[in-house]
């Protein structure tokens, strides 16, 4: 019996914390936390009945059916060159992102929730309420050839975040919906 309880408290922390990378911190150390970037004004963007239409790529077309509904928004750059622009896609059931890369072939890279900008980082969360039980942070690097991965988190779904800091370049503050804060080392 003993080791039944052991092993399921080793469990229910797995599904709590979901990675070592996530501990509790002080709302002191929060305060210190650089604030996130503005994002760049978009300058390269068109909408007009229902179609997103960016620099040179392809056209983001609305879908107002009540099936399928979702709807484009652009909402900015990551960078002033207008090279990674951020595109909001609204859908019944929350929203994704898009970071659309002009300079290269117009790849788009799908994120899971709105791009919290750090210089040359970029955080997301999944926002949106998913089928699985947890949720995931993703770091991304921005380069002048679009965004390339850093480290994927994976925690709870009891824990939503709503704020977010940067200390340095490998260590992020957040604050949760219930006023509690954590970090996150990066490597």
């Amino acid at each position: 019996m003993k080791y039944v309880i052991v092993i399921f408290f080793f469990i229910f922390n797995l599904n709590v914390y979901g990675s070592d990378s996530l501990i509790t911190t002080s709302k002191a150390e929060f305060d210190k936390g650089k604030k996130e970037n503005s994002f760049f004004k978009d300058l390269v963007s068109k909408k007009q009945n229902g179609q997103l239409k960016i620099a040179s790529c392809k056209s983001f077309v609305d879908n107002k059916a009540d099936n399928d509904f979702y709807e484009y928004t652009c909402v900015g750059s990551l960078d002033k060159q207008q090279h990674l622009i951020i595109v909001k896609k609204t859908l019944y059931n929350g929203e994704e992102y898009l970071i659309v890369n002009t300079s290269k072939n117009c790849a788009v890279t799908k994120l899971l929730g709105k791009p919290h900008v750090f210089d040359s980082l970029a955080v997301n969360f999944n926002e949106s309420e998913t089928t699985d039980k947890r949720k995931i942070i993703e770091i991304w690097h921005t380069t002048q050839n679009g965004l390339v991965k850093r480290e994927t988190i994976k925690y709870n779904r009891s824990i939503d975040f709503v704020d977010i800091r940067i200390l340095g370049d490998k260590k992020f503050v957040l604050k949760d919906q219930t006023g509690k804060y954590w970090k996150i080392d990066v490597s």
